[in-house]
């Protein structure tokens, strides 16, 4: 489907914002200028900058005209990742933060309630990453990967927790899909993640916590190892 021109001039604001030519803290041009420097009409451009205001992107000033905000002020996951383009590493190792203060927490839920159903599913889910790992599909052991907890999340028993994940669903899915074209990391993760159900057999919060844990910070490491080579060889 093709994209409206609104969306296309929103992408082209956000596209100059993350090359500095509009960074945090600058002034956009007036109305009548950005819409010549975009190529599209006046009321185009402010229903651009209207969806941007509403993300927190920008924000306008009455009197003074519309400014940049600092990054920190956005509420647009896919905006804020956009300014992490040039920092593919800067921005996983981020996402993994997010994801321990949420999964963790989520994993010491779900041990008390995770039923004989759940962890046959999740053994499903592991042996499904096993055989894409053997058939080097990487796309195909992501979702093997990501159905495996996202039954954490939604088994913890807090609708919340699985409602807070949600938005960075999608963001996830592309890093995965790039740390997880690694066969270390593909291995890695396939021994945490059978760690991960041995401690849910136990029934114990701490042990499920520190499971979990234990494979983010595995995550983590392995980020910060093979990303950096990933991004010079693009």
């Amino acid at each position: 489907m093709r994209p409206s021109l609104v969306h296309v001039v929103t992408e082209q604001i956000l596209d100059r914002i993350a090359q500095s030519e509009f960074p945090p803290g600058s002034v956009l041009p007036s109305e009548g200028d950005l819409a010549k420097l975009m190529g599209a009409s006046r009321p185009t451009c402010r229903e651009a900058v209207r969806i941007l205001c509403t993300q927190e992107v920008l924000r306008s000033v009455q009197g003074r005209g519309t400014f940049v905000n600092p990054v920190r002020r956005w509420i647009s996951l896919d905006a804020i990742l956009r300014m992490h383009d040039a920092n593919l590493l800067d921005a996983m190792i981020q996402l993994i933060e997010v994801r321990t203060l949420i999964e963790v927490g989520a994993a010491e839920l779900f041990a008390p309630l995770c039923r004989e159903e759940h962890l046959e599913l999740m053994e499903s889910d592991l042996e499904a990453m096993r055989s894409t790992h053997m058939a080097e599909d990487v796309v195909a052991f992501v979702s093997a990967d990501m159905a495996f907890h996202h039954r954490v999340l939604e088994g913890c028993g807090n609708p919340f927790i699985t409602a807070t994940f949600r938005p960075i669903t999608s963001a996830l899915q592309e890093g995965r899909i790039q740390t997880s074209s690694v066969p270390e990391i593909r291995t890695n993760a396939i021994a945490e993640h059978a760690n991960i159900i041995v401690a849910l057999r136990t029934g114990s919060s701490e042990r499920a916590g520190a499971a979990m844990r234990s494979h983010l910070e595995q995550t983590r490491r392995d980020a910060a190892r093979h990303l950096v080579p990933l991004r010079r060889s693009a």
